[in-house]
């Protein structure tokens, strides 16, 4: 999804510099602002999703957190009674669980990293978007003194450079994401090893 939307930005870019000497100032105007509402909106429908995602990875630590405990106590009751079989196989159980705690701990940091990133980069999108929509009527008569092509063509060339930014971000998130995914495995294979979840 995140490797489209980087495509998508570039083709709506390349679609209004193709139809900039086409059209009406006015257009050109509502088009942009209209293309950075829509930016501004999937930013923030993605930091909602990255909050979530934030909150599900702290509450599996949770959980991950609280069988490491269960079992540091099971192993420490064993010990008192002197039964070195059970406190061994705790142990063990406990070492897989401290594993599995630290990929978690791992994984709720990169988290709520992204997240930060990612909320800033909305503010900035929603402060950028509200300073052209409060500048509409200054672009539009720069776009008609300009004669609409050589001005739109400067515009566009800016527009461009924090498109292309924009959608190295977005490959920067994906390559996260596939990251995150690898973890993600790799602790299910930590789990299915601790006996913690169903083979």
């Amino acid at each position: 999804m995140l490797k489209d939307l980087g495509a998508l930005l570039h083709r709506a870019l390349d679609r209004f510099k193709a139809e900039a000497g086409r059209r009406d100032p006015e257009d050109q105007i509502a088009e942009l602002l209209g293309g950075m509402r829509r930016e501004m909106v999937d930013a923030r429908t993605l930091v909602s999703e990255l909050k979530q995602a934030a909150a599900g990875a702290r509450t599996e630590l949770a959980r991950e957190q609280q069988r490491l405990a269960d079992c540091v106590r099971r192993r420490d009751m064993a010990a008192k009674i002197a039964d070195e079989e059970t406190t061994r196989v705790a142990e063990e159980f406990a070492t897989r669980h401290r594993e599995a705690v630290g990929v978690l701990e791992a994984k709720v940091r990169a988290a709520e990293a992204e997240l930060q990133l990612r909320t800033r980069e909305a503010d900035e999108m929603a402060e950028r978007y509200r300073q052209a929509d409060a500048r509409r009527f200054a672009l539009l008569a720069e776009l008609r003194r300009a004669g609409a092509h050589g001005r739109a063509e400067r515009e566009m060339a800016g527009l461009e450079d924090a498109f292309d930014r924009f959608a190295e971000q977005i490959d920067d998130q994906a390559r996260r994401r596939d990251a995150a995914g690898e973890v993600e495995r790799k602790l299910e294979e930590l789990k299915r090893r601790a006996g913690t979840k169903p083979r």
